[in-house]
């Protein structure tokens, strides 16, 4: 590999890092501004760092998972369609943090019903979201230039390295 590829290699691995954090501290700061505004909640949630310089909002809660569910179905939404690599993958990321607060909403202290209505919205929009997710992770892989097989065999892969970015964003370290 030439010094050119290795530092082409580099530049996408820290725009790819770049991508990741910052739509996550979007969602953060539109749910903490959202659930702000509207006075749902009080105490209000406020931006917290992380683990790996992740932002997100604290306390959780299941008004603030589900102002985070609609914020990130929004931005995936806009994104997943777009032709733009980053944009696209941008929207990978979105879409996780759908599935990752609908995830999250499980651990609160809010009762059950609440907590399976909210991670029902959640599961819900990731199956609408789906097939839009499932073209923009292929056209992302492709300009990458990692195979990706299509088919069923396909979705359940694709499945599987969604769930991965789940876990990584939802699974405390």
């Amino acid at each position: 590999m030439s010094v050119r590829d290795r530092g082409a290699r580099l530049l996408m691995i820290l725009t790819a890092l770049l991508v990741l954090r910052g739509i996550q501290a979007a969602v953060a700061g539109l749910t903490v501004l959202a659930v702000t505004v509207s006075r749902f909640e009080h105490p209000a949630p406020t931006l917290h760092l992380a683990r790996l310089a992740e932002v997100e909002p604290a306390p959780m809660t299941a008004v603030t998972a589900l102002t985070m569910i609609l914020a990130s179905a929004g931005l995936a939404a806009v994104l997943l369609p777009r032709r733009q690599v980053l944009a696209a993958f941008a929207g990978i990321k979105a879409f996780a943090l759908v599935a990752a607060s609908a995830l999250t909403v499980m651990f609160t202290a809010e009762p059950a019903s609440i907590r399976a209505a909210v991670a029902g919205c959640g599961v819900g929009i990731v199956a609408l979201f789906w097939p839009a997710a499932r073209d923009a992770a292929g056209r992302v892989l492709a300009a990458v230039g990692l195979p990706h097989p299509h088919g069923r065999a396909g979705d359940l892969i694709l499945a599987v390295k969604i769930a991965l970015l789940v876990a990584i964003v939802a699974i405390p370290v």
